[in-house]
């Protein structure tokens, strides 16, 4: 039987770190341009590949999210 995940999510690089601290399995993250909530995304593309480069160490997960409807015009 697979075991699931613990999801967390991270608004910034010191919160994906502490969930990971706290137990996630893997933590979900996003970027302003792609996100429906920019004031809560604090996301730079180099604290994304910091934060990938934690997880890998850990042997965990991250996951960038997009939520934002496409629109043909873009």
């Amino acid at each position: 039987m697979n075991k699931p995940d613990l999801v967390m999510p991270g608004g910034d690089l010191e919160r994906v770190k502490i969930a990971y601290l706290y137990g996630a399995d893997a933590v979900y993250v996003g970027l302003d341009k792609y996100s429906l909530r920019k004031a809560e995304v604090r996301f730079s593309i180099p604290e994304i590949k910091e934060s990938i480069e934690h997880a890998h160490s850990l042997g965990k997960k991250l996951y960038v999210t997009f939520n934002i409807f496409a629109h043909n015009e873009h």
